[in-house]
């Protein structure tokens, strides 16, 4: 895996305690980077270390942004479609222990997933009754779509699942902006 050295400074925001548990923020802008050791295609998964070679986390990057590394995980885990899925899950049941029903979670409306708030950064799913809408913001989380599609399939078992990840910003992570049903 790559292994990808941050800044003294970089380092030191990272470790910020993180409400959800972890170290702290989620994003490594390009001027925080010091060594990258290795070969990487944008959205792959990497390793962030710190100046001592201490492990800070796991996150895809992506060089076309100033946001060059978004982390998914201040934990030396793998990073794999179990993780996704017990992220989704996890945010499903923090929003109805917000005091949503129960019920809500098959015919009410709600956001799902809020992006850097659920450790899923660059992914929003907006749940409408039995429909879901995803906007795919990022590169890294646009090379996960199959899956993340596959887990809001099983979670909510949807009439349908559409995308709008019609916005500007997708341009500067090297995307084009997209929409459509996806099932």
């Amino acid at each position: 895996m790559v292994r990808v050295t941050v800044t003294k400074k970089g380092a030191e925001r990272l470790r910020v305690i993180h409400p959800k548990g972890g170290a702290g923020h989620l994003w490594v802008f390009n001027n925080e980077i010091k060594a990258v050791e290795g070969n990487y295609s944008n959205g792959d998964i990497v390793y962030v270390a710190d100046g001592k070679n201490r492990f800070i986390g796991k996150g895809y990057i992506n060089d076309n942004s100033k946001i060059i590394i978004r982390l998914l995980s201040f934990r030396d885990e793998e990073i794999d479609k179990g993780l996704f899925r017990k992220r989704i899950e996890d945010a499903l049941s923090y929003r109805l222990s917000l005091g949503c029903h129960p019920s809500q979670a098959e015919d009410g409306s709600f956001r799902v997933v809020f992006s850097e708030g659920d450790l899923l950064p660059g992914l929003i799913v907006d749940k409408y009754e039995n429909a879901l809408c995803i906007q795919i913001l990022t590169l890294g989380m646009e090379k996960w779509k199959e899956d993340i599609v596959d887990i809001l399939k099983g979670v909510f078992n949807p009439e349908t699942i559409v995308e709008r990840s019609d916005v500007d910003v997708r341009k500067k992570e090297g995307l084009q902006p997209k929409k459509g049903f996806l099932s």
